[in-house]
């Protein structure tokens, strides 16, 4: 007995994060002799600095029941449960923000020791400035600073749409899904004279836009079919180089008066020349 552990098996929460979004480094303590981890080491090489290791002790077993201790260090916590360390990092850290962070682990069975060539594999993660979408809806484009129309009197309407970011040299927009969700139950008439059910949360448009440029998509009775007197919100996510996205909604309420029209009409139909004259 006493022989150090083999490489740790390790993994993340994900490959990449915003800043305050969670990021977990996760291992698996794989023993040659049996013992359970006693101490765990986290080596980390943030950008270009050089590697820094910490040190943490497994003061749990799975017989300590739902006990969790915790202990932090300068990059966030890690947590000791039932036999097993990870590390929460703290992304909101400031030296972290817009950060390629190489991290690996090595750990120690019953006798503290440390292999001095099982090191895990090295990995990367890296946090992210989180970007803001900015989210308008305008009824002409020389007032599309971020003004919203909340109650809409009259097509047509503009949806314009762009990320808001410091490191557009790191990360960028690459394209934009939009939607309008209607809040309210209701019936209406298709094109074609159908009656359509509307449901609570249905989508009445949604089309992906495949572009890095501000997104401004022109509203009106061609692509969209809205009800007087029902609340709709619009809802917006932009995918970003990074693999990550940012989304941001915002609601709206239509009052117009609907034009009706009656229509005075009389057929004639021809058998024989198999032909109707409408006058």
């Amino acid at each position: 007995i006493g022989e150090p552990p083999a490489a740790p098996t390790t993994w993340s929460t994900s490959n990449s994060a915003f800043v305050g979004d969670t990021m977990e480094l996760n291992w698996t303590h794989n023993t040659r002799d049996g013992s359970s981890q006693t101490y765990a080491q986290l080596s980390l090489k943030i950008n270009d600095d050089d590697w820094v290791t910490y040190t943490f002790k497994n003061t749990t077993s799975e017989s300590s029941g739902e006990q969790t201790d915790v202990e932090t260090f300068t990059y966030g916590e890690a947590v000791s449960y039932k036999g097993t360390i990870y590390v929460k990092m703290d992304t909101t850290n400031t030296v972290l923000k817009d950060s390629k962070i190489v991290w690996k682990v090595r750990t120690a069975g019953v006798t503290d020791a440390f292999s001095d060539i099982d090191w895990s594999v090295e990995r990367t993660i890296y946090i992210y400035e989180k970007p803001t979408l900015v989210l308008s809806l305008v009824k002409d484009l020389a007032s599309a600073n971020g003004t919203i129309v909340e109650d809409l009197d009259s097509f047509p309407f503009y949806i314009r749409a762009n990320v808001d970011l410091d490191s557009y040299d790191l990360q960028r927009p690459i394209g934009y899904h939009l939607r309008v969700v209607a809040n309210d139950f209701y019936e209406t008439v298709d094109d074609a004279g159908r009656t359509k059910v509307i449901n609570v949360g249905d989508a009445i448009y949604s089309k992906y836009f495949d572009t890095s440029e501000v997104l401004i998509v022109e509203m009106s009775a061609d692509n969209l079919d809205l009800e007087s007197g029902i609340n709709y919100s619009v809802y917006c996510s932009a995918d970003m180089s990074t693999g990550l996205s940012v989304d941001n909604s915002y609601d709206f309420s239509v009052n117009w008066v609907d034009t009706e029209y009656s229509v005075l009409a009389g057929i004639d139909v021809s058998d024989d020349a198999i032909t109707a004259v409408i006058s």
